[in-house]
């Protein structure tokens, strides 16, 4: 019979651990995870815990206070002394078990919220100590530097760039482009103008070349006063 209950409590036990880690097992989203629960969340568990366990004792206490003052006043009516004084004596050692436990409360919450601040403090100096690990890596790929390199190596391929237009008179600007679009126009209205009235045409022409030319100067002049503004500067 021993031997049977023996096996029995075995198999009982292995039956209870099996659950256990099946439960373990399958903590997140009800598939199978490695337990991540580390030292202080097992430790504010088990604050967590006893801070339940002790307000459960205090409320018990409470209700055996209430209990004992309603005794007393029973027993004063009565005028049984003897039984009020017993009361009163029980009454007595219940509110210290109860200011004891209020106090045990108190200290537990207050150590639950320094693990938990603690536990804030640690998250935030690992991010800020792999930010910057992370930003010292990247620092080292592209330096100052290097930035510095690069950008004057892109400066001198534009000097480049713009030495050539020049020698090639690739050159553009808005003033250039202006000329080109009033001889277009001037020749677009010596075509649209009538054939009759030669004189008038003339006129019109040369009318057109002067103004033409007008604003070629002014163009000119406005080049010329840009190009000597760095040299009296």
């Amino acid at each position: 019979m021993g031997i049977i209950f023996g096996k029995s409590k075995k198999s009982i036990k292995k039956q209870e651990e099996t659950k256990v880690q099946h439960i373990n097992n399958n903590n997140h989203y009800g598939g199978p995870q490695k337990n991540r629960v580390n030292e202080t969340d097992k430790a504010i568990l088990d604050i967590k815990a006893r801070m339940k366990k002790l307000k459960v004792y205090t409320d018990k206490i409470k209700i055996q206070v209430d209990q004992q003052k309603e005794k007393i006043q029973e027993h004063l009516r009565e005028k049984n002394k003897q039984r009020a004084l017993i009361a009163l004596k029980h009454k007595k050692f219940l509110d210290q078990q109860y200011d004891k436990s209020l106090g045990a409360q108190t200290l537990l919450q207050q150590t639950l919220q320094n693990i938990e601040s603690a536990s804030i403090d640690v998250v935030v100096y690992d991010a800020l100590k792999q930010g910057d690990q992370v930003l010292s890596e990247l620092q080292s790929k592209a330096s100052i530097q290097d930035f510095e390199e690069i950008y004057e190596k892109h400066q001198d391929h534009l000097a480049i760039k713009e030495k050539e237009r020049e020698l090639f008179g690739q050159v553009l600007n808005d003033d250039d482009l202006q000329d080109e679009l009033d001889q277009l126009d001037a020749i677009i209205l010596e075509e649209e103008l009538p054939n009759a009235g030669q004189n008038e045409l003339a006129y019109n022409k040369q009318s057109q070349r002067e103004e033409v030319q007008e604003q070629q100067v002014s163009r000119e002049a406005k080049k010329n006063a840009e190009k000597q503004q760095p040299m009296l500067a």
